[in-house]
Protein backbone atom coordinates (compact mmCIF):
# COMPACT_ATOMS: atom_id res chain seq x y z
CA UNK A 1 0.00 0.00 0.00
CA UNK A 2 1.74 3.43 -0.76
CA UNK A 3 0.29 6.50 0.71
CA UNK A 4 1.26 10.24 0.53
CA UNK A 5 2.51 12.34 3.16
CA UNK A 6 2.35 15.95 3.56
CA UNK A 7 5.63 17.90 4.69
CA UNK A 8 5.09 20.52 7.58
CA UNK A 9 7.76 23.33 8.41
CA UNK A 10 7.96 24.49 12.05
CA UNK A 11 7.26 28.05 11.96
CA UNK A 12 7.59 28.17 15.88
CA UNK A 13 4.77 30.30 18.19
CA UNK A 14 4.77 34.06 18.58
CA UNK A 15 6.11 33.92 22.18
CA UNK A 16 9.31 32.16 21.13
CA UNK A 17 10.03 33.20 18.02
CA UNK A 18 10.64 32.47 14.01
CA UNK A 19 10.51 28.68 14.90
CA UNK A 20 13.52 26.11 14.09
CA UNK A 21 12.52 25.43 10.36
CA UNK A 22 12.57 21.64 10.37
CA UNK A 23 10.42 20.12 8.08
CA UNK A 24 8.53 16.80 9.08
CA UNK A 25 5.32 14.81 8.78
CA UNK A 26 2.70 15.71 11.19
CA UNK A 27 2.38 13.04 14.05
CA UNK A 28 0.55 12.98 17.24
CA UNK A 29 -0.28 16.56 18.57
CA UNK A 30 1.10 18.35 15.57
CA UNK A 31 3.84 19.78 17.24
CA UNK A 32 7.51 20.35 15.89
CA UNK A 33 9.58 17.35 17.26
CA UNK A 34 12.75 18.96 17.44
CA UNK A 35 11.45 22.32 19.71
CA UNK A 36 7.61 21.96 20.02
CA UNK A 37 6.79 25.04 17.78
CA UNK A 38 3.59 24.82 15.39
CA UNK A 39 3.67 23.16 11.81
CA UNK A 40 2.59 24.91 8.79
CA UNK A 41 1.73 23.48 5.65
CA UNK A 42 2.74 25.04 2.08
CA UNK A 43 -0.61 26.55 2.04
CA UNK A 44 -0.12 27.92 5.24
CA UNK A 45 -2.28 26.02 7.14
CA UNK A 46 -1.32 25.61 10.99
CA UNK A 47 -1.59 22.33 12.54
CA UNK A 48 -0.86 22.43 16.25
CA UNK A 49 -4.01 21.43 17.46
CA UNK A 50 -4.37 18.68 15.30
CA UNK A 51 -4.69 15.20 16.30
CA UNK A 52 -4.12 12.53 13.52
CA UNK A 53 -7.03 9.95 15.06
CA UNK A 54 -5.60 7.22 12.52
CA UNK A 55 -2.57 6.65 10.71
CA UNK A 56 -2.23 3.15 7.86
CA UNK A 57 1.22 2.49 6.22
CA UNK A 58 2.97 -0.81 5.11
CA UNK A 59 -0.53 -2.70 6.45
CA UNK A 60 0.32 -1.45 10.22
CA UNK A 61 -2.83 0.61 11.26
CA UNK A 62 -2.14 3.39 13.78
CA UNK A 63 -4.62 4.94 16.04
CA UNK A 64 -4.11 7.67 18.61
CA UNK A 65 -6.52 7.19 21.73
CA UNK A 66 -7.78 10.14 24.29
CA UNK A 67 -7.46 8.31 27.10
CA UNK A 68 -4.19 6.30 29.38
CA UNK A 69 -3.15 2.98 28.70
CA UNK A 70 -1.13 2.24 31.68
CA UNK A 71 -1.04 3.77 35.68
CA UNK A 72 -3.45 3.56 37.83
CA UNK A 73 -3.17 7.39 38.91
CA UNK A 74 -2.64 8.61 35.07
CA UNK A 75 -6.07 10.69 35.54
CA UNK A 76 -3.59 12.93 37.88
CA UNK A 77 -0.56 13.33 34.86
CA UNK A 78 -1.10 15.90 32.85
CA UNK A 79 0.97 14.23 29.85
CA UNK A 80 -1.13 11.34 28.42
CA UNK A 81 -0.38 9.65 24.86
CA UNK A 82 -1.96 6.46 24.18
CA UNK A 83 -1.46 4.77 20.87
CA UNK A 84 -2.32 1.31 19.30
CA UNK A 85 -0.67 -0.16 16.24
CA UNK A 86 -2.75 -2.81 14.54
CA UNK A 87 -0.97 -5.26 12.08
CA UNK A 88 -2.33 -8.63 10.89
CA UNK A 89 -4.06 -9.99 14.38
CA UNK A 90 -1.70 -8.65 16.34
CA UNK A 91 -2.18 -5.50 18.28
CA UNK A 92 0.30 -2.81 20.84
CA UNK A 93 -0.25 -0.54 23.18
CA UNK A 94 2.16 2.14 23.60
CA UNK A 95 1.50 4.53 26.67
CA UNK A 96 3.35 7.30 27.96
CA UNK A 97 2.18 9.47 31.36
CA UNK A 98 3.54 11.82 33.21
CA UNK A 99 4.09 14.91 34.93
CA UNK A 100 2.29 13.63 38.16
CA UNK A 101 0.03 16.68 40.03
CA UNK A 102 -1.29 14.66 42.53
CA UNK A 103 -1.59 18.28 44.92
CA UNK A 104 -2.19 21.83 44.10
CA UNK A 105 1.99 22.73 44.79
CA UNK A 106 2.24 22.62 40.82
CA UNK A 107 5.24 20.64 41.09
CA UNK A 108 5.51 16.90 39.64
CA UNK A 109 5.73 14.19 41.08
CA UNK A 110 7.91 10.82 40.47
CA UNK A 111 5.73 8.19 38.67
CA UNK A 112 8.85 5.91 39.86
CA UNK A 113 12.21 6.18 41.78
CA UNK A 114 13.44 7.99 38.73
CA UNK A 115 11.27 8.99 36.03
CA UNK A 116 8.59 11.97 35.80
CA UNK A 117 7.46 10.69 32.64
CA UNK A 118 7.19 6.48 31.33
CA UNK A 119 6.82 5.17 28.42
CA UNK A 120 5.38 1.17 28.61
CA UNK A 121 3.98 -1.47 25.81
CA UNK A 122 1.79 -3.41 25.81
CA UNK A 123 0.15 -6.42 24.10
CA UNK A 124 -3.66 -5.09 23.54
CA UNK A 125 -6.49 -7.72 25.34
CA UNK A 126 -9.95 -8.98 23.64
CA UNK A 127 -11.70 -6.71 24.77
CA UNK A 128 -13.08 -4.06 21.97
CA UNK A 129 -11.37 -1.02 23.21
CA UNK A 130 -7.84 -3.25 23.25
CA UNK A 131 -6.51 -1.83 26.25
CA UNK A 132 -3.32 -2.95 27.58
CA UNK A 133 -3.28 -6.63 29.00
CA UNK A 134 -1.01 -5.95 32.21
CA UNK A 135 0.03 -9.50 32.12
CA UNK A 136 1.88 -8.76 28.73
CA UNK A 137 4.40 -6.38 28.87
CA UNK A 138 6.65 -5.79 26.02
CA UNK A 139 10.20 -5.55 26.52
CA UNK A 140 11.98 -1.85 24.94
CA UNK A 141 15.24 -1.30 24.58
CA UNK A 142 15.92 2.40 24.42
CA UNK A 143 14.86 5.17 26.51
CA UNK A 144 11.76 4.48 28.48
CA UNK A 145 11.52 7.01 30.93
CA UNK A 146 12.48 10.83 31.80
CA UNK A 147 14.11 12.00 35.17
CA UNK A 148 13.91 15.60 35.14
CA UNK A 149 11.74 18.43 34.52
CA UNK A 150 14.21 20.86 33.36
CA UNK A 151 13.67 22.43 29.67
CA UNK A 152 10.66 21.12 28.02
CA UNK A 153 10.03 17.58 29.81
CA UNK A 154 6.51 17.56 27.79
CA UNK A 155 8.11 17.58 23.77
CA UNK A 156 10.78 15.36 25.13
CA UNK A 157 8.18 12.90 26.43
CA UNK A 158 6.58 13.33 22.86
CA UNK A 159 9.29 12.70 20.86
CA UNK A 160 10.61 9.48 23.51
CA UNK A 161 6.72 8.12 22.52
CA UNK A 162 6.91 8.95 19.04
CA UNK A 163 10.29 6.77 19.13
CA UNK A 164 9.18 4.05 20.47
CA UNK A 165 5.67 4.27 18.16
CA UNK A 166 8.50 3.76 15.45
CA UNK A 167 10.48 1.04 16.81
CA UNK A 168 7.20 -0.82 17.31
CA UNK A 169 5.91 -0.40 14.03
CA UNK A 170 8.94 -2.20 12.58
CA UNK A 171 8.61 -5.10 15.39
CA UNK A 172 5.53 -5.56 14.99
CA UNK A 173 5.57 -6.73 11.75
CA UNK A 174 7.98 -9.17 12.68
CA UNK A 175 5.87 -10.79 15.22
Amino acid sequence: METTHTLYKCIGNGSVGAGCGYEQEVWGSGVCKECGGMLQDEQGKHTATLLIASWRAADVTRTERGWPGHFVCASECLFRRNTLLEYNKTKLVISTVGNWQIDESGNAQLLSPCAYYETQVYFADTSVYHDIDVTRQVSINCQSTINSMEGLPDTAANNMHENIVGKMIAAIQEM
